[in-house]
């Protein structure tokens, strides 16, 4: 199908290897968002992502992550994160379906003044989750100069 890639001696070396390399790429990336975009990606696909508005945009988001991130799974020497560099917005919002329906459920099983404490903790985890990912990433990509987001470069980034 695209046979300079298979020709290539980069696309060979650092663009190859089984499709579950690409959610290790992404979890290398940013774990807590990978991981909280599971169950939004669940959440959505079921239609019980409420806070989605209309439950056809949550599947719609769903399915365009889905559909968009099988393409370098599918095409031989394509597993290269910055191909699908247009997933991170989409991971980002499910992340953000499960984490605030994870403060739905909160709000659901106390009264509403014991909700703030678990809320507060909740908002205070997420925010060092997102200080410990640009961290993270400027250690990884930024501070050794990796050249690229092929996923040899992305997995075997010192940490």
């Amino acid at each position: 199908m695209f046979p300079a890639n298979a020709s290539n001696p980069y696309a060979l070396q650092y663009c190859t290897g089984p499709g579950y390399l690409l959610f290790a790429g992404f979890w290398t990336l940013s774990p807590v968002v990978t991981a909280l975009a599971i169950p939004g990606l669940i959440l959505a696909l079921s239609r019980r992502a409420r806070l989605a508005g209309d439950p056809w945009n949550g599947m719609a988001l769903a399915a365009f992550t889905i559909l968009f991130g099988l393409l370098p799974v599918i095409l031989p020497h394509w597993m290269n994160l910055r191909y699908v560099s247009v997933l991170n917005a989409p991971l980002c919002l499910l992340a953000a379906i499960a984490a605030c329906e994870a403060g739905q459920w909160i709000r659901g099983q106390f009264s509403p003044s014991e909700t703030y404490a678990p809320l507060t903790i909740a908002c205070v985890a997420l925010a060092i989750a997102a200080i410990g990912d640009y961290q993270r990433f400027e250690r990884r990509y930024v501070q050794i100069e990796t050249a690229d987001l092929a996923i040899g470069m992305v997995l075997e980034a010192p940490d």
